[in-house]
């Protein structure tokens, strides 16, 4: 019974430290003072990585996690810190908005030697296409009460979107 409680009392400060991350971060994007750090990191580490943070809530949700990475190491001059931001953010949306089914997480080589194509897929109940535009606005929800039980302050794509401008994606 500790530990129930316990896992709790550490998802939902998980939860908190990334709602507070993103406020920080949105407040940053805006006052103009996120400049790109950049240096050369291996893609795939950062997506495992990323993965493995959000692994027990897909064990929670009883979500399977399909990841496809190549078996090369791909190595990317940018700035980490926001690549992992973006990653982690999409992601927690994906494992937030799906309810049964699978997140799928894959990534190749881009069109531009120095860049890769990341995608993260979920199964769960999809964005209304005439919505698509609002849902990188800061602080927007989709009405979706029906769909999760998961909350949040509309910012992570919202800043995913901002810095993947920032830094190029």
């Amino acid at each position: 019974e500790q530990q129930k409680v316990l896992d709790t009392v550490y998802r939902n400060s998980e939860e908190l430290l990334e709602l507070i991350d993103n406020v920080l971060w949105m407040t940053s994007l805006n006052a103009g003072d996120a400049g790109a750090l950049v240096g050369e990191f291996e893609v795939r580490d950062l997506v495992q990585e990323s993965v493995k943070r959000y692994q027990k809530m897909l064990d929670e949700k009883g979500l399977r996690i399909a990841v496809e990475l190549p078996d090369f190491r791909l190595t990317l001059s940018n700035d980490r810190a926001k690549v992992e931001r973006i990653i982690q953010n999409i992601l927690s949306n994906a494992v937030k908005f799906t309810a049964q089914g699978e997140v799928k997480v894959s990534m190749r080589p881009g069109a531009n030697p120095r860049s890769v194509d990341l995608e993260i897929v979920d199964t769960g109940a999809g964005i209304d296409p005439g919505k698509l535009a609002t849902i990188y606005e800061p602080f927007q929800q989709l009405d979706v009460a029906a769909h999760r039980a998961a909350s949040g302050l509309g910012l992570g794509l919202a800043v995913a979107r901002r810095m993947a401008q920032l830094i190029g994606g």
